[in-house]
């Protein structure tokens, strides 16, 4: 019986189908830190659609509402978050980081049935809330019979 070492945080499909192990070996050392993934994410958005607005949620805990800015330009929304780096202690040395704080930042296209000067935004408990209204044609309104005289 063969026991065989299990690393959940290295990714399956390129591992298990490599041919030479000694690739393996060298991508770790030179795309990782510690043996962890440094890929920096961007926090992930949910769009949802009401009868009279649009609005855009962004997970994005650990962080304080001064850390955004949010400006529209042109018809682009960008969403950025800038993170000042902590100032930790010279003996504290974290073995093993699962978790990033990072500066983000995300653009968005707008459509023109959207009414970019009143757009509102609020964080709270992790979520970044921005709320767009919809200009008054973009607004479905209930059919009207016509009535034939």
């Amino acid at each position: 019986m063969n026991l065989v070492k299990f690393n959940s945080f290295r990714p399956v499909a390129r591992r298990d189908f490599d041919l030479n192990p000694f690739d393996n070996l060298f991508n770790d050392f030179f795309n990782t830190d510690n043996g962890f993934s440094t890929v920096k994410r961007v926090p992930p958005a949910n769009f949802v659609e009401l009868e009279k607005e649009i609005k855009i949620d962004i997970a994005a805990p650990g962080m304080e509402k001064d850390n955004f800015r949010i400006n529209i330009e042109k018809g682009i929304l960008t969403i950025e978050a800038n993170l000042e780096k902590s100032e930790k202690s010279k003996d504290e040395v974290c073995t093993r980081p699962e978790f990033d704080y990072s500066n983000f930042s995300r653009n968005f296209r707008l459509s023109r049935m959207l009414d970019a000067d009143q757009v509102s935004a609020s964080y709270k408990n992790g979520m970044l809330s921005i709320s767009i209204p919809k200009k008054e044609e973009a607004i479905e309104k209930p059919a009207k019979e016509i009535v034939i005289s």
